[in-house]
């Protein structure tokens, strides 16, 4: 379900055809490039078939859109007790860089360090921050005089690219109906040690009871594992993380399942972007202050 790239292996022992078939509609189904090797076929050959294969002529970026050559950027990146030791995230990483290969300039800060960065920047520039401190940054964006600004989340752009924005809308649309008692399935992509103040497992299940006042059950899975049941009981809401760690094919996979089994979905950053008042996000992924 997850692979780009199938190979079918003909061994020449028979009796494979009505395999055979299954295997190619199931691939063709998915979208997945099928290779044939048969036994006394040049291994070379299918490795520079494989390594010539162009899967996806554009994929989609994080700043397509958003940053052109010569804009400034700001990413707001909180030390915490959360935050792995010595380095920084997957997501930071991956816009800093973005960045780079733009030509753009990324400045990095905390919040407590926004205001004095903001204070030599043009109106619109564009801030990113972590989505566990939307309700603090947006907090400072308002109060700044100087012009208004572009705010989004490293979990919003995510979710752009990824192609899965208007399914983690339309699940925020669907919060207000959750119930007492209901079964909320949190997964991760990746499977890291749990932190202090954990966001999959402490900040978004406080996230969901602060915004819709109801006691509700959970259910986590991380890594490869993800599951929409516990035991015989089918989840009310889905949320995923930002899927920094997951291909976009698997990621839409995943968000497949949820449309599929009927159950509304949205993904970390955005739940917390709620939760810390931000309200709709538009189709830019963008709230200006």
């Amino acid at each position: 379900a997850t692979a780009d790239i199938a190979v079918w292996v003909d061994a020449g022992l028979g009796e494979a055809s009505r395999f055979y078939e299954k295997f190619l509609s199931e691939c063709r189904a998915r979208g997945t490039v099928v290779l044939e090797y048969k036994r006394g076929d040049s291994v070379e050959e299918l490795k520079r078939k494989i390594s010539a294969l162009r899967l996806v002529a554009d994929e989609p970026r994080l700043l397509d859109g958003l940053v052109k050559k010569g804009d400034k950027i700001i990413c707001v990146c909180p030390i915490d007790a959360s935050a792995p030791k010595g380095r920084l995230i997957l997501p930071q990483v991956q816009l800093i860089r973005e960045c780079l290969d733009l030509h753009a300039t990324c400045l990095v800060c905390q919040v407590e360090e926004l205001d004095e960065v903001l204070a030599h920047q043009e109106e619109g520039t564009l801030v990113v921050t972590d989505s566990q401190a939307f309700r603090r940054v947006s907090s400072v964006l308002r109060a700044f005089k100087g012009g208004r600004m572009r705010l989004t989340s490293f979990s919003v752009l995510f979710a752009r690219r990824q192609g899965v924005l208007d399914l983690c809308r339309e699940g925020l649309l669907k919060l207000r109906a959750l119930e007492d008692g209901d079964l909320v399935a949190i997964a991760e992509g990746c499977s890291h040690h749990r932190q202090c103040n954990d966001i999959g497992s402490v900040q978004i299940p406080a996230a969901l009871k602060a915004l819709t006042g109801k006691n509700l059950e959970f259910s986590f899975s991380s890594g490869k594992g993800f599951s929409l049941f516990s035991g015989d009981r089918k989840a009310a809401l889905a949320v995923h993380c930002g899927g920094c760690m997951l291909t976009r094919r698997e990621t839409l996979r995943r968000f497949e399942i949820c449309r599929s089994e009927g159950v509304p979905v949205v993904n970390y950053g955005m739940l917390l972007a709620a939760a810390g008042g931000l309200g709709d996000v538009n189709s830019q992924a963008l709230v200006s202050y």
